[in-house]
């Protein structure tokens, strides 16, 4: 074994490295890998810890899982509130637990106990309605506040006597393998739950695993299931499964697949495989047989790049490794062996082998650069990768590279030799790879010492890049200049977060390409949920990242405020979290609303009242209320920012709230708010502003709820508003008889209000509707009325037209009569009308009676209507002779126009006829002598 400095291990051409990432600081006697079950998340995730399954007693209805940081440190205990044995435990991306019951239930919690999905497979058919009823009040009661949401799968198989046979947790999903040799497959946040029908599998499985593929944005799992007859059948789907028929079951979609919709390939082995893995890439996978062979291929599971010969002891009598068969990287393969004595045995490329000797049980957890080891005695966590070529060329032992020369530049700068300028000008073009190399290298180191001294050599070299002496300053050394010093700026940020948050009270430990990998939002996420919101803080100011990731840190903090701080007063409360927020959020980009709503639902009310008044977003602020049901605060709110769809949304809250039978119910019977603070009293604001809220009220309620707004109205004693709103309904209703009842009602309204103006005018109209319902009736009778014609809802003046048409004068005169219609306006309607009905010989016995508006417009109304003959007969009866000229200039009648002219002996008249009437007219000679 060669071991360098650092403490590498060589393995064929490539080196690996264990480090120690961090002890973990929990009792020994409280955690045993031989008697509990632990899960490990990837990415310095948690670890989760509960009673393993066979030491449970039948007589403990709930398991409690227990949730660590990877340093030890104590973060929440999740009750499970089933009577059922937890079979698996694993971890979802983004730190959701996963955790899979006898029965083959699957629930999903966050890091802070809170049950995310229950996905729940029970046959519907065989259940009875008293057992239905049942379940679904046990689903009720196990509920943890509305977080969770329960996918229930029913269908036409039968699952309740099933049990899983082998279960396989990946990052996106769940496969379940039942002792009915059915295969169920769920992904995370999915609807759909994919169900493989029995496959015609007879020989026992002995391993299951999953490569989980994506093509197209869609899943495209390979499931691989090893026999005891020394083969693995490959489950794939067809690429044209989506075209699938599905069974649309409540909230789930559940395909059932047949068998033409299903590959089954089989891979020949020399021995039963019993155990099999998946890179975290999903570019390589490997398994073991009986006969202790390892068989590492590509993802396509026919080319097999190596095999090994394991020595793995009796397989009967011991159980040889604890689910540890896992990748370190894509390069090598870690194997937990208990014979001949505990080890890991490590296999590497070209069939090379390396034995690490334990003292007692570990686990292992793949990652996407390594492989995380979980040891006891004591319980510490370390870290195995390959070592990358930077870090090999920088370090190595006789290493003449770029980078070991400027490290050995930088070594012999700070013991101030000369000789150190000359060695670095000596590097020429190879200077900015060594830059570059020494960056990526101290991005892998754990310790901050040699990232700090790698870090110092990349400077050293930096500055003689743009250093104009130095015989570097051509173009090409400037750009590459540019990009390095971005580079190494970013990976100074990222290495001060990675030795921030590794520290044993924050307990993440993180490579750089984990870091890389999980993201900067899913850190402070995650360090959300370890309750470290401070650091997470500095961490977002630190890297200048959204003001909507730094509220959404000082909102959590404040909710977990409010969550432990139970007996603190709700004023000093509000208060300090104001204090704290105002504090740190320079952006402005709180929402006390969500705050709020935390407080709500921990039925805090009135902390909840004192946040909502912090809020400055009227959107956020008034849907909160209204969700209190502080419906008063919320309508004078929206009243005040002026805001048209809060308004209207207050309003449907309101009338939703006092609306009962489709009618509105007594508003002041039935408010329980404290009369002795006004502005907390619906009444009191609506009654202050209620001239705002009419219009809106009016336009909300009008088109079909008009009633409801009566009621409101009269409730609040508003009977001209009321009246009004009766006026507006009289036009929109159809029946007499409402009508008239409407008017009757505004009648009194207005008469209670004192509007005299009003009330006169309402009148009026009520008076004509009646009129209007007796001539209809009376005509009715005698079938004189054309059905055709309505006098409904007229005016007075419409009213009359429609009885000159049918020549009622008894109805005519009464309704002069009974609203003093004037004569000239009488008159008018009359030969208007006549006209447009073309009874041009009762216009001219209308004619022969005096006329109060002259003759004037019974000339212009038939001129009007292009009957000029009719019109010429008025003309002699206009008084006025110049009218009479003008009116025969206007039909075209020039020979009694010069008569007129003539007998008015008038030069200028005579003229214009000339001038009008056309040659082939002959003028009287006397207009022709005249000239």
């Amino acid at each position: 074994m060669n071991i360098d400095q650092f403490g590498w291990v060589k393995l064929g051409n490539l080196n690996y490295h264990l480090q120690t990432l961090n002890l973990v600081q929990w009792k020994e006697d409280r955690i045993k890998l031989s008697e509990q079950e632990i899960s490990v998340s990837r990415k310095g995730g948690p670890i989760a810890v509960t009673n393993s399954i066979h030491k449970i007693s039948k007589y403990e209805k709930r398991r409690k899982i227990l949730l660590f940081t990877s340093s030890g440190d104590y973060l929440t205990t999740i009750t499970v509130r089933k009577e059922k044995k937890i079979y698996a435990l694993g971890w979802h991306e983004g730190d959701e637990l996963v955790c899979v019951l006898e029965d083959c239930e699957i629930l999903v919690y966050s890091l802070r106990g809170e049950l995310l999905e229950n996905i729940e497979i029970v046959d519907s058919d065989s259940l009875s309605k008293k057992e239905k009823k049942e379940e679904k009040n046990k689903r009720r009661r196990r509920g943890t506040g509305g977080l969770g949401r329960v996918i229930r799968i029913n269908s036409l198989i039968e699952f309740l006597d099933q049990k899983p046979e082998f279960v396989e947790i990946f990052p996106r999903g769940v496969l379940i393998y039942t002792d009915n040799n059915d295969i169920y497959l769920w992904y995370k946040g999915q609807k759909n739950f994919i169900y493989y029908p029995h496959l015609g599998i007879k020989t026992q499985p002995l391993c299951v695993s999953i490569i989980d593929q994506t093509i197209n944005e869609q899943p495209s799992p390979i499931i691989l299931i090893g026999l005891k007859d020394s083969t693995i059948k490959v489950i794939t789907l067809n690429k044209d499964m989506n075209k699938n028929k599905t069974i649309q079951i409540q909230r789930v979609q559940l395909f059932k697949l047949n068998f033409q919709q299903i590959k089954i390939g089989t891979i020949e082995t020399q021995s039963p495989a019993v155990k099999m893995s998946v890179s975290v890439s999903g570019k390589k996978f490997c398994y073991l047989t009986e006969s202790g062979k390892v068989f590492i291929t590509q993802e396509d599971l026919t080319s097999i790049i190596a095999i090994h010969q394991v020595n793995i002891g009796d397989l009967k009598q011991e159980k040889y490794f604890h689910n540890n068969l896992v990748w370190c990287s894509d390069d090598a393969i870690l194997l937990h062996l208990c014979k001949p004595k505990r080890h890991l045995l490590m296999l590497g490329p070209n069939n090379t082998q390396k034995k690490f000797p334990l003292n007692d049980d570990c686990i292992l957890i793949s990652e996407i650069d390594g492989t995380r080891i979980l040891l006891t005695k004591p319980f510490r966590l370390e870290f195995l990768s390959k070592v990358p070529a930077q870090v090999v060329n920088a370090f190595e032992i006789g290493s003449e590279s770029p980078s070991s020369t400027l490290i050995h530049c930088l070594q012999l700068y700070q013991n101030k030799d000369p000789n150190a300028d000359l060695l670095i000008r000596s590097m020429n073009k190879k200077l900015v790879r060594a830059i570059r190399e020494c960056i990526f290298a101290a991005g892998y180191m754990i310790h901050p010492q040699a990232q700090e001294q790698l870090l110092q050599a990349a400077s050293f070299g930096s500055s003689y890049i743009n250093n104009s002496n130095s015989g570097f300053n051509n173009t090409s050394f400037r750009i590459n200049k540019n990009k390095l010093v971005t580079q190494f700026a970013e990976m100074c940020y990222d290495l001060r977060i990675l030795n921030t948050v590794r520290k044993p009270n924050i307990g993440i430990s993180l490579t750089y390409q984990q870091l890389k990998s999980l993201g900067r939002d899913n850190l402070i996420k995650r360090l959300m949920y370890y309750m470290k919101h401070f650091i997470a803080i500095r961490i977002c100011q630190f890297l200048k990242l959204s003001s909507n990731i730094e509220a959404l840190v000082l909102e959590d903090w404040a909710c977990s405020k409010i969550l432990y701080s139970p007996n603190l007063n709700d004023k000093f409360l509000a208060k300090q979290i104001y204090e704290k927020i105002k504090m740190a959020d320079k952006t402005h980009s709180v929402s006390f609303a969500n705050i709020a709503k935390v407080a709500f639902q921990f039925q805090r009310k009135k902390l909840a009242t004192k946040l909502l008044t912090l809020e400055t977003k009227p959107q956020n602020q008034i849907p909160m209320l209204l969700e209190m049901d502080e419906i008063g605060k919320a309508l004078k709110y929206s009243l005040d920012c002026g805001e048209t769809e809060l308004i209207y949304l207050v309003l449907k809250s309101l009338i939703k709230k006092f609306l009962i039978n489709n009618n509105m119910k007594n508003i002041n019977d039935n408010l329980n708010l404290s009369s002795k603070d006004n502005n907390n009293n619906l009444v009191t604001i609506l009654e202050e502003n209620f001239e705002k809220i009419l219009p809106y009220l009016i336009n909300y309620l009008q088109i079909n709820n008009w009633k409801n707004l009566a009621n409101l109205l009269l409730n609040f004693q508003k009977n001209k508003d009321l009246a009004i709103l009766q006026s507006i309904q009289f036009f929109k209703t159809s029946s007499p008889k409402k009508k008239i009842l409407i008017l009757e009602e505004a009648v009194k309204n207005f008469n209670q209000s004192n509007e005299k103006i009003w009330k006169n005018l309402t009148l009026e109209q009520l008076k004509l509707l009646k009129l209007q319902t007796q001539i209809t009736k009376t005509l009715t009778k005698k079938k004189k009325i054309n059905f055709n014609i309505d006098i409904y809802g007229l005016s007075v003046s419409e009213t009359l037209i429609q009885l000159i048409k049918l020549d009622q004068k008894k109805f005519i005169e009464l309704i002069r009569k009974e609203f003093k219609i004037p004569e000239q306006r009488y008159w008018w309607l009359k030969i208007t009308t006549l006209a447009q009905e073309n009874r041009w010989d009762d216009l001219k016995k209308f004619s022969n009676q005096k006329s109060p508006i002259g003759y004037i417009p019974f000339f212009q109304i038939c001129c009007d209507h292009n009957n000029l003959f009719q019109a010429e007969f008025y003309i002699s009866k206009i008084p006025d002779i110049h009218t009479r000229f003008e009116s025969y200039i206007q039909i075209k009648k020039f020979k009694m126009a010069a008569k007129i002219a003539v007998k008015l002996n008038n030069q200028e008249l005579l003229d214009k006829v000339r001038s009008l009437a056309p040659k082939k007219v002959k003028l009287p000679k006397l207009v022709n002598r005249k000239k």
